[in-house]
């Protein structure tokens, strides 16, 4: 499946289809942990351009030295303004990006504020315990507004429990034809 497909499925679309309204021209906050290449951002970013809302995002890939060498081209589809070159910060019409090489439990700052929509990729909790510590889970609780959304591709059981552990409402959405998906929210 192409990656901004994916991304659109998995993470974007479950996230803003629960987002509570907002009065027109409200911006949202976004944060997208395990950033990566930033294909969930990206597909975030044509969705707020396609429906005309202005969105400030902030990201954390830890790892960024690990995506080198990068393709020469990002994929069709979406803006990459931040294609080769993380962490940065980079302002777009209606929106301002910024993306951290950290953690999100360490990196994440109180004057960051909160966060009405969050998109949680990162490794399977078999294939990177370490990564769902129970300082994510406090982080995650931590940055989400009243009403934020959370979406992630694993409904793994450690994973579930930590979010509602945290006081998140967690469901696993199950649709024909695409892979389940992990919605949360916050009362």
């Amino acid at each position: 499946m192409h990656p901004l497909r994916e991304a659109r499925r998995h993470y974007v679309v479950p996230a803003v289809d629960a987002l509570p309204a907002a009065p027109p021209g409200a911006p949202l906050r976004a944060l997208d942990i395990g950033f990566g290449r930033g294909m969930n951002s990206a597909a975030l970013l044509a969705w707020a351009a396609q429906v005309g809302r202005p969105l400030d995002l902030l990201g954390f890939e830890p790892a960024a030295d690990a995506l080198e060498p990068w393709p020469h081209r990002p994929p069709h589809g979406a803006a990459f303004p931040w294609w080769g070159a993380l962490p940065g910060r980079w302002l777009l019409d209606d929106a301002a990006v910024e993306v951290r090489s950290a953690r999100v439990e360490d990196g994440l700052r109180r004057e960051d504020g909160r966060f009405g929509l969050i998109l949680l990729d990162l490794f399977s909790p078999r294939a990177a315990p370490e990564a769902w510590s129970a300082a994510l889970f406090t982080a995650l609780a931590g940055a989400a507004a009243a009403g934020a959304v959370l979406t992630t591709y694993t409904c793994a059981r450690v994973v579930r429990d930590g979010l509602a552990a945290h006081g998140w409402a967690v469901e696993v959405l199950r649709r024909p034809g695409v892979r389940d998906t992990l919605r949360a929210t916050r009362p």
